[in-house]
């Protein structure tokens, strides 16, 4: 059987909420790797990714010393389950991985976010300032 389906898995630390429905598992080591990487990236674009041009026009963070991204030690312990389950709709059974994972984290934080303070941000990444920021101009 060739069939697998990528499903929430509820683990202390992170609750993964995206599903991928591939029909050939063609390299299980890779799918595990997308799987993880992807939805990091997604976090990393919620929370503190972000070009910085100065008045100048010029890129301030152009490297990685000032370009914040995620590491493992920003993220929660990301893990997925696999099942096969073949796609009817093709002459193969296969279904696309990619990089369907990457919208789940930046809506999953809209949403804490907008429950933890009660605004709606609509412009990532959602840090610290521009949080603060959306506070103070949703008080008046």
């Amino acid at each position: 059987m060739w069939k697998w389906i990528l499903k929430p898995v509820r683990r202390k630390s992170c609750v993964t909420p995206w599903c991928k429905m591939p029909v050939r598992l063609f390299t299980r080591i890779m799918l595990k790797v997308n799987s993880r990487a992807v939805p990091a990236q997604g976090i990393g674009w919620a929370l503190n990714e972000e070009y910085v041009y100065g008045d100048d026009g010029r890129l301030q963070n152009a490297g990685f010393l000032d370009y914040r991204i995620p590491v493992c030690s920003d993220l929660p312990f990301i893990d997925t389950q696999i099942l096969e389950i073949p796609n009817p709709n093709h002459p193969y059974g296969v279904r696309g991985v990619g990089e369907t994972s990457i919208v789940p984290p930046l809506a999953a934080i809209g949403n804490a976010v907008s429950n933890a303070v009660g605004v709606r941000m609509d412009h990532v990444p959602m840090s610290p300032p521009r949080i603060l920021k959306a506070i103070e101009a949703a008080q008046g």
